[in-house]
């Protein structure tokens, strides 16, 4: 359980405003924020922890290993291979995680086809 936390569904409110209090920020996939949203806004509005939704308070956060050009996170895992990012794997939170900690590294890297493949995961 988080304590002390801004949690919200809004990346340009909620998480700015968790990083203006210097709180950590939890990230809840069930509103305006995207995938797509986590993977391409800058360092400020970037959560601390990512959840499907607000049961995501309950449960432990798996965190990211990053192996330079594969992150994983849980049973998902992010590839960089030629400047593409790709993902596989079966918990839609875990490859975002995986794949945001990747393109946030390399933002140059086309992260399109591992997106919409998490937001397809999220319908």
């Amino acid at each position: 359980m988080l304590f002390r936390s801004i949690i919200g569904d809004r990346l340009d409110t909620d998480i700015w405003a968790g990083h203006n209090a210097a709180v950590p920020t939890l990230l809840v996939l069930t509103g305006v924020s995207t995938a797509r949203d986590v993977v391409m806004d800058e360092p400020w509005l970037r959560p601390t922890y990512i959840g499907r939704d607000l049961r995501a308070l309950a449960e432990p956060q798996i965190g990211v290993m990053d192996l330079g050009s594969v992150v994983r996170c849980g049973d998902a895992q992010a590839t960089l291979s030629n400047d593409v990012i790709t993902v596989d794997g079966s918990d839609p939170v875990n490859m975002l995680k995986a794949v945001a900690s990747i393109a946030w590294s390399h933002p140059e890297a086309s992260h399109d086809d591992a997106v919409n493949k998490i937001e397809q995961f999220l319908r």
